[in-house]
């Protein structure tokens, strides 16, 4: 934990120090002004990973948009014991932070991170509406960068309608499973449609969260 606080004294909104250059590039839109995680789906968010990852107690939320999954991990904090910190590539979402500022990062993970301060130290990273946002030249370095940081991944990846300027990696789920097998151990949490989830496709009934029916919902260890 100690050398998460030091990147993060250094290298957060809150120190007024980006660690990149919050542009906006091919892989990040800047959309999460509009979150798809809001205050009602952190809360959701929060409780599922403390129920079905008992062991996880720090997070690092790639793509966080606003910060809400930190707000909540906070606000719940004294009741379910973990700790998130926040990660985004676009500066543009600073004036809507609405976690703590100093658990806040401006990181570009479409390009190559290498502080060893953050190497391996969290127990898993999220990406909620995030990875469809990445360009294809990008996703093998960010998905490299996840690994660096933790050896889980939990995500929600929209997959429906037509590929644009903003969701510029839409795959189906056959397409992800044969991208991402290779990197680890995938469980299915959600499908797309939403009406194809069986039993163990947990992640919308134990959320809620059945609106984000244009999305699938995968758990990654990576090898």
């Amino acid at each position: 934990m100690d050398t998460i606080n030091t990147f993060f004294t250094e290298f957060s909104i809150g120190n007024n120090k980006l660690y990149s250059s919050g542009k906006k590039n091919e892989s990040i839109d800047g959309t999460g002004v509009l979150p798809s995680v809001d205050v009602k789906n952190s809360v959701s968010l929060i409780n599922y990973i403390k129920k079905n990852y008992p062991h996880v107690n720090n997070i690092l939320d790639v793509g966080a948009g606003q910060g809400y999954l930190n707000k909540a991990a906070d606000d719940l904090k004294s009741s379910l014991g973990i700790n998130c910190y926040s990660i985004e590539g676009c500066s543009d979402l600073i004036p809507h932070v609405k976690c703590d500022r100093n658990k806040y990062a401006i990181v570009d993970f479409s390009t190559k991170f290498e502080d060893e301060r953050l190497k391996k130290k969290f127990d898993l990273t999220t990406s909620f509406e995030v990875l469809e946002h990445v360009h294809r030249k990008h996703q093998d370095i960010f998905w490299e960068n996840l690994s660096y940081v933790s050896n889980e991944h939990l995500c929600s990846i929209h997959v429906a309608n037509q590929q644009d300027h903003q969701h510029c990696c839409i795959a189906p789920l056959g397409k992800w499973l044969e991208y991402l097998c290779p990197k680890g151990k995938i469980t299915i949490l959600g499908k797309h449609p939403k009406t194809s989830d069986d039993e163990n496709c947990n992640f919308r009934r134990e959320t809620g969260l059945y609106n984000w029916d244009c999305s699938i919902m995968l758990h990654i260890k990576f090898n």
